[in-house]
């Protein structure tokens, strides 16, 4: 077997951005006609995404660390495994010398997080970098800030390969005027729409913000928030503070033609972040012909293309200059075709095409 691929991930996150792509990655593997194998361990599928893939049992290495807390930090042992390529999820090296290719979805933990998770994360970042054959960025914004933050990068072999969006987002035909989602009428255009975590620099302050503005309040929208758990004991003494519990529904554990459904509905998707290494939901929604008012000092005008619907996540008076440009339909309705044209391009399959023209480059 030439191409070894490591599954660490699923053993990391219940559910995730990381573990989604790496799950659509082996999905276009199986299909593709590559020879692989894949090391994992037993907690693996306690993943979202592995227990819904199928797997050839032949084709699996188990490898069950018996310090399992630190095993995402362990070399992997591959001497036994016969491979000419090795790409690990997430930062582990092998023990042998096989070609290595990392991947790089952001700088997180380097430009917010502290203390000794933090050093921790970055030791093993560098080593793997370092090892690295080639190393991939999931976008441009990401690898500039991997040469601000790893100048000596920039002497490695570095290739951007964009993540892709589900094919069950796109825009509907025909819709009916109003959706109900667990138990919530939604009439169209009625509400905005927040996607994932709301935490670390997510910004969503500025969503409540906007969603008390003058021209939310006017146009009577609500927030739709889908996933990232249960609001937080300070988010709930916003929401309460601003008076928005009534405008404000959470769901969670929505299915894609769901979340498909919201995206087609929903005036715009907020995506106020001050940082994000891809931002996967504005790609999704950009396909389902969704407007996303997002920050502009992200990925987001990598994959949308500029437009006034982008404002500086730092400036409150610019954000909600570009959010009450809802107000005007034309402008919308050619932000969105110009969006759309772009985020065609943007597939899982065009996504595991260049990762596997990546390994026939180090000899698969």
């Amino acid at each position: 077997m030439a191409l070894i691929l490591d599954n660490i991930i699923f053993d990391l996150q219940r559910a995730g951005g990381i573990s989604k792509v790496w799950a659509k990655h082996l999905d276009n593997i199986n299909v593709s006609g590559i020879s692989a194998r894949y090391i994992e361990s037993d907690k693996s599928c306690d993943n979202l995404f592995r227990k819904n893939m199928q797997l050839d049992q032949k084709f699996i290495i188990k490898r069950n660390p018996i310090f399992d807390k630190i095993s995402r930090y362990q070399s992997v042992s591959s001497s036994d495994l016969g491979g000419k390529v090795f790409h690990s999820s997430y930062f582990r090296n092998p023990t042998s010398n096989m070609a290595v290719v990392h991947t790089v979805h952001d700088f997180m933990y380097e430009l917010f997080d502290s203390g000794i998770q933090k050093q921790v994360h970055i030791l093993q970042k560098k080593a793997a970098m370092k090892r690295a054959d080639v190393i991939v960025c999931v976008s441009e914004h990401t690898k500039a800030d991997m040469y601000k933050l790893y100048p000596w990068t920039r002497k490695k072999k570095v290739k951007v390969i964009y993540n892709g969006a589900d094919s069950e987002f796109h825009e509907m035909k025909n819709k009916e005027e109003r959706l109900t989602v667990q138990g919530v009428d939604l009439k169209s255009n009625s509400f905005l729409l927040y996607v994932g975590s709301r935490g670390y620099c997510k910004n969503f302050p500025v969503v409540l913000k906007l969603l008390m503005s003058e021209y939310s309040c006017d146009n009577h929208l609500k927030l739709i928030c889908v996933g990232g758990g249960g609001f937080s004991e300070s988010e709930i003494r916003a929401i309460q503070g601003f008076g928005l519990e009534h405008r404000i529904h959470l769901f969670n554990d929505l299915e894609s033609n769901t979340l498909n459904s919201l995206y087609n509905y929903a005036l715009a998707l907020l995506m106020p972040s001050i940082y994000e290494g891809f931002g996967i939901p504005a790609l999704e929604a950009a396909k389902a012909g969704c407007i996303v008012v997002g920050a502009n000092n992200t990925t987001l005008p990598e994959i949308l293309g500029n437009n006034d619907f982008l404002f500086s996540p730092f400036d409150y008076k610019e954000a909600y200059s570009s959010f009450s440009k809802l107000s005007d339909t034309q402008y919308m309705n050619q932000v969105r075709v110009n969006v759309k044209n772009k985020v065609d391009d943007f597939t899982w399959e065009q996504m595991t095409h260049d990762y596997i023209s990546t390994y026939k480059e180090l000899g698969l």
